[in-house]
């Protein structure tokens, strides 16, 4: 636990990243780099098409379809749908919990077939419809590159995917300028909680040199650091918008034109609304369960069917 070798301001990280690096009350790590889920769009489109940011998973498969029908040479949605280790589930996961549902009943039992995982999956198959051709295969990188490019008008990635499509180098000039972003995810009758990640930094229970590491520690994490971090812009292929902090997010200096022109402040929001994906054993043999599940609904088969299966598998790894 760090508690007894420095003081750990837990109040300046959002609860959801926090709570990744904390055990039965007492800290053992510090978020180091963190991420939050959010939506992105085409506000240009929007704005030219007269279209609403779809609060409903109802609204965001009619969103992408008047999108893709409107002859702009642009698809409606895009996503990273490949299987992908650990990775490829969290849009659907994001997608049943902002449903208000969970991938585990309270005695840590599977719970994918529930109403709002189906539900959820059965949207998660129908926006591909609406998808860039070939989408299926898309990864996780190949999803931002794809908005990023102007071939999609809205998808759902990490907060960090904002560095990529405010970035001349990487971005088309038609979406430089033009990106709409919210922290509210699609649900089944509104808008629903994001997910949050962190990578919490420690010190080894075997150290020899605790106090050393707390020292390096406590520079690591220091606010002034984790603010620069966000604001300092003079080197384009450094420049980020990852904070870890809350009072960095919500600076004047990080928010400003010449830093991340209000961004800071719209990830700040969504990270206080934002659950953590469960954490438990067996983590990569379930998730693996899961990611061949939703590899098999992007191909066709029945949701119910696929996803009651996928429970009983994944109940019998935990067993």
């Amino acid at each position: 636990p760090l508690d007894n070798l420095m003081t750990v301001d837990s109040e300046d990280y959002p609860a959801a990243t926090a709570d990744l690096g904390t055990w039965d009350g007492e800290v053992y790590g510090i978020p180091a780099r963190s991420h939050v889920m959010m939506m992105y769009y085409r506000q240009d489109i929007f704005d030219e098409l007269g279209l609403e940011v779809p609060a409903t998973q109802e609204e965001l498969i009619e969103t992408a379809r008047l999108i893709s029908e409107a002859g702009l040479g642009v698809e409606g949605f895009t996503l990273n749908y490949a299987k992908q280790p650990s990775i490829s589930p969290l849009p659907w996961i994001n997608m049943v919990m902002a449903n208000g549902g969970s991938i585990f009943n309270e005695d840590g039992s599977p719970n994918f077939a529930s109403a709002e995982g189906v539900q959820a999956a059965e949207n998660y198959q129908a926006l591909l419809d609406y998808a860039p051709a070939g989408a299926a295969a898309y990864n996780e990188g190949d999803a931002r590159n794809s908005f990023a490019s102007g071939e999609a008008a809205m998808t759902i990635a990490w907060s960090w995917a904002m560095e990529i499509f405010a970035n001349p180098a990487l971005a088309d000039e038609a979406v430089l300028g033009n990106v709409g972003y919210t922290a509210a995810i699609p649900g089944l009758t509104g808008a629903g909680d994001p997910i949050a990640m962190s990578w919490p930094i420690g010190i080894s229970a075997s150290s020899e040199k605790k106090g050393a590491a707390a020292e390096w520690l406590k520079w690591m994490t220091n606010p002034d650091l984790d603010q620069r971090i966000i604001t300092e812009k003079s080197i384009n292929g450094q420049a980020t918008v990852v904070a870890n902090r809350l009072s960095s997010m919500f600076s004047d200096e990080a928010n400003a034109e010449s830093a991340n022109n209000g961004f800071s402040n719209a990830m700040g929001e969504a990270y206080a609304n934002a659950k953590h994906q469960p954490i438990y054993a067996g983590f990569s043999a379930v998730t693996e369960v899961i990611e061949v599940a939703l590899s098999e609904i992007i191909g066709g088969a029945d949701p119910q069917a696929t996803l009651e299966k996928a429970e009983t598998d994944a109940a019998a790894l935990l067993n």
